[in-house]
């Protein structure tokens, strides 16, 4: 037998029927009904100034019928994941005609915002990005997959691919919400389950507060962090309390920014970054320079050391 829909109390149904009750909320309705949006996405589609359109979506929220996500200052609109309200919602939208004009207006423009932003997204890896993606992926075994990965990093939307590669999820932090904007359209065009987090990634004080927020991590691929050796010591050891026991780390190292070495000893650079990689408790298992577009580059592959590994 068909499972009958949740219902409402009075006071809870009146407030839905409230707030739906109204064109611009049901426009508001139909939008994030399909994806999330900002308000400035929102805003621009109906044609309204933000505040006023923050205003309604205010309301709707207050009601249950929309759900507030933030992410660092940036804020977006949906519909509930589940429960009554979301059943309320597409019964309401099933009500409403596809055909009706200003329905359809408003897809057109959100479909059109779309198409503008994908155009933005870099559809062709630099030969660097294409190395680097080689890099991460070479010793996977095939058919297998970490749960959760993390991707920083100044090319972050051409390690993406990488991620979705080794990971069922991956969790992308982002320079801006711009570069958000447009990680999020990469990553829905490659089918990746993937989430974006703003956060400063030009303060260590800040990308280590960020990092620390993130959710338990069983790979990682960290692409020139830091300016120097030891900006990239408080990185490593922020990405090494977030992944698992045996979690992996693809890094990546510009030749310019490490130091000139210990005292008046002049260090080789794979020595460096293995030396780097060990006082933050990783196990180094592969180092190799890489050259492309210009940059002199060190890859390294390393797993989370064990105790005993780490004290011999």
């Amino acid at each position: 037998m068909p499972v009958p829909p949740a219902s409402f109390e009075t006071p809870q149904l009146l407030a839905a029927l409230r707030a739906a009750g109204e064109p611009t909320r049901l426009r508001l309705l139909a939008l994030c009904s399909g994806q999330e949006h900002s308000v400035s996405t929102l805003a621009e589609v109906l044609g309204q100034s933000e505040p006023r359109v923050s205003r309604h979506l205010k309301q709707l929220c207050q009601a249950g019928l929309l759900e507030r996500l933030r992410e660092g200052a940036w804020v977006r609109y949906r519909v509930p994941a589940a429960g009554r309200e979301l059943e309320f919602v597409h019964e309401l939208l099933g009500r409403w005609a596809d055909t009706d004009a200003l329905r359809l207006r408003d897809a057109a423009r959100v479909s059109g915002r779309t198409d503008r932003e994908a155009a933005a997204v870099p559809h062709d890896d630099s030969r660097l990005g294409r190395s680097l993606r080689r890099f991460v992926t070479a010793e996977m075994p095939a058919g297998e997959r970490f749960a959760c990965a993390l991707v920083v990093g100044s090319t972050a939307a051409e390690l993406l691919n990488a991620g979705g590669a080794i990971s069922r999820r991956v969790v992308v932090l982002s320079e801006s919400r711009i570069a958000a904007q447009r990680l999020r359209l990469r990553a829905e065009r490659i089918g990746a389950d993937c989430e974006v987090r703003v956060a400063d990634l030009t303060r260590v004080p800040a990308l280590v507060r960020a990092i620390g927020l993130l959710p338990p991590l069983d790979a990682v691929i960290a692409d020139r962090l830091g300016a120097s050796a030891a900006e990239m010591t408080l990185i490593l050891r922020a990405l090494r309390a977030r992944l698992a026991a045996g979690g992996r780390i693809s890094f990546f190292v510009r030749y310019d920014s490490l130091g000139q070495g210990r005292g008046k000893v002049v260090e080789h650079p794979l020595a460096h970054v293995r030396r780097l990689l060990g006082e933050a408790g990783f196990a180094c298992d592969r180092l190799q320079p890489i050259e492309a577009d210009g940059e002199h580059v060190i890859a390294a592959a390393a797993t989370c050391a064990s105790f005993h590994e780490r004290v011999a």
